[in-house]
């Protein structure tokens, strides 16, 4: 998981990745219509979506295989909490076709990040997140970008 702001993104992408990210992300306002957009067909592409968020107790994570997710917001305020996969108990089969798996809540406390307009969260295949979740006591109005990125196109880090 990479939290960071919009401006930085540059620096944990891949340069051929990043050259078809850029103009997408420069282009990007509030009035952007919602649903799929291809950025390079088929290997990225971006759902744009708006919603309320919802109380952590009705939160679900989440995790991909194929595809990274980079979330940042267009607007409003969000909560996502990030976890390691170890541990998490599945709801469900990996659905393969929407390269998806739930798990339930957690005892352990999660990584939590306030998502706003501005920065951005990467999270990779071992990454399990709960996103949309309200940082207040009542549902915010959110319009979010997640940008899918296959995971073979990116070079793995290694320190």
């Amino acid at each position: 998981m990479i939290y960071d702001t919009i401006t930085h993104l540059s620096q944990y992408v891949p340069p051929d990745i990043w050259r078809d990210l850029k103009p997408f992300i420069a282009q990007l306002q509030s009035e952007v219509p919602e649903g799929k957009i291809w950025i390079r067909e088929p290997d990225i592409f971006a759902l744009v979506s708006s919603y309320k968020t919802r109380s952590p107790h009705e939160g679900r994570f989440e995790a991909h295989r194929r595809f990274i997710d980079i979330q940042f917001l267009l607007s409003g305020s969000e909560i996502i909490d990030v976890s390691s996969l170890n541990g998490l108990i599945p709801e469900a089969e990996f659905d393969e076709q929407n390269d998806i798996r739930f798990y339930g809540r957690i005892d352990v406390p999660p990584v939590r990040l306030t998502m706003l307009p501005g920065n951005f969260a990467l999270f990779f295949p071992q990454d399990a997140h709960c996103p949309q979740l309200t940082p207040l006591t009542e549902a915010l109005e959110v319009k979010k970008v997640v940008i899918k990125i296959d995971a073979r196109l990116f070079i793995t880090l290694t320190v």
